[in-house]
Parts: C-alpha cells; structure tokens; sequence
C-alpha cells in the first residue's frame, strides 16, 4: 500500500473507532478477512457485556476498539486484500483496502429471519410500508411495551403501532424538509410519551438528525412513570 492510503485507511478506521465507541449498544459484530493469494485468514471482534474480544488464528484474547482498529491497520500492510464489516443495528458498514486503494461503503443492515420472522403478523396491514420497523426498532417498541420480551408483537398493542407509525407518517414530509441544527419537539399532554419516544427515534435513528424532546402533563403519575422510561428509553435510542 502507498503511503496516501495508509493514511486514508487509519483516518477512517479512526472514524469507525469513534462511531463503535458511540454505538457500543447497538454492536453486533466486527469480521475481518485477510486475503493473500488464494489463502484466506479471518478474525472477529465480539462484545460480552463490556468486554470486547478478537478471535484470530484459532486463538481469542481480550482487546478494545482502539487496538482493534490498530489490529485492522498493521494485518492490512501485509496482505494483498483486507475487508473489515462492521455490523450494527441498523447498518453494516464495509472497509477495503487492495492495492488499488482503500473505499469504504455503508448500506442499511437486512432484517435476519429471525427478526423477519418475529415482525410478521397476521393483524398487521401486509400492504402498507412501516417507518418504524419491528426488525430495527425492537429495542424500543420492547421497551414502551409494544413487542414482547422475545420481540413478537402483542395483539393487544397492533392498534397502538398502527397508530404511532401512522403518526410519524403524517408528520415525517416536514421533519425532512427542515434544516435546522436541532430539532426541537414540544409534547402537550404527552401521558406516557408513546409519541414522543417514537419521534425521537425516527429523527435519531431513521433521518439522521440532532432534536430534543420536551414532554408536558399535569399527571404527577404520569410524570414519574415517564422519568423512569425517558431513562430506559434514552440508553436505547440516544
């Protein structure tokens, strides 16, 4: 490798460490494949609770993303291809580098079987195009009590997820066209904050974009209830 894709290369493992670092809740796994001639070597980078660890060459021992990334650079120089995906929960992201140079592509995360299959439900409209997905959204429709704790639809929630992703339907055209630094959302009598969690989601997750949330109810149950989700909500989606 030349010495301009070198650099290249560890600038954008450099972005890819901040952006595991920041999405560490939403990790799913790290492949490796070092390609010299026809031999192939593969290593993965895998999360229990907060330890990370690297698989590589029949063994496995304990790293962190820094020196993954570190790991990623200095295999690379010695091989005639390197390809590193990065999978999280809503993307999968793509590094290579050949002799021809270093590229790096994003693309949005295929829902597995699994998922696909625990998104399927007879109640549901077949026709219609979710924005909030059950196969990338389950973390939160499990947490505001919409999905089961094995992450299957209640029967007695279709309604209410009918509603809330009609919701984002109505007012998702203007959240696009706005280009502001931050949006901002006001929620008068908000109750549980069904809304508001999913909006919050949709702005963060789905568009990409910087919002605040302010919720307001003259309920103090309300109140309290809502403080102790904003808190289980915010570890998912923030």
């Amino acid at each position: 490798m030349q010495k301009g894709d070198i650099a290249k290369l560890k600038l954008l493992l450099a972005g890819i460490s901040a952006r595991m670092t920041k999405n560490r809740d939403y990790f799913i796994r790290a492949v490796c494949t070092f390609t010299s001639g026809k031999k192939k070597f593969d290593a993965e980078l895998s999360l229990d609770g907060q330890d990370w660890a690297l698989r590589f060459q029949g063994s496995t021992s304990p790293t962190d993303v820094a020196a993954f990334c570190a790991f990623f650079a200095s295999e690379t120089e010695k091989f005639d291809e390197s390809v590193l995906v990065y999978t999280e929960r809503s993307a999968v992201v793509t590094l290579s580098a050949t002799a021809r140079g270093v590229q790096m592509k994003q693309a949005e995360r295929e829902a597995s079987d699994e998922e696909k299959a625990n998104a399927a439900n007879p109640l549901l409209d077949s026709g219609r195009q979710y924005l909030i997905r059950v196969d990338q959204a389950a973390a939160l429709l499990r947490e505001i009590g919409i999905l089961t704790a094995d992450g299957k639809l209640k029967n007695d929630m279709i309604r209410k997820y009918n509603q809330i992703d009609h919701y984002v339907e109505l007012v998702a055209p203007m959240f696009e066209q706005d280009d502001s630094d931050e949006i901002v959302l006001l929620d008068c009598a908000c109750g549980k904050s069904y809304l508001s969690f999913v909006m919050n989601y949709y702005l963060h997750e789905v568009l990409h974009r910087r919002c605040r949330v302010i919720g307001v109810d003259i309920s103090r149950s309300m109140s309290s209830t809502r403080a102790v989700r904003w808190r289980s909500v915010s570890a998912i989606i923030i």
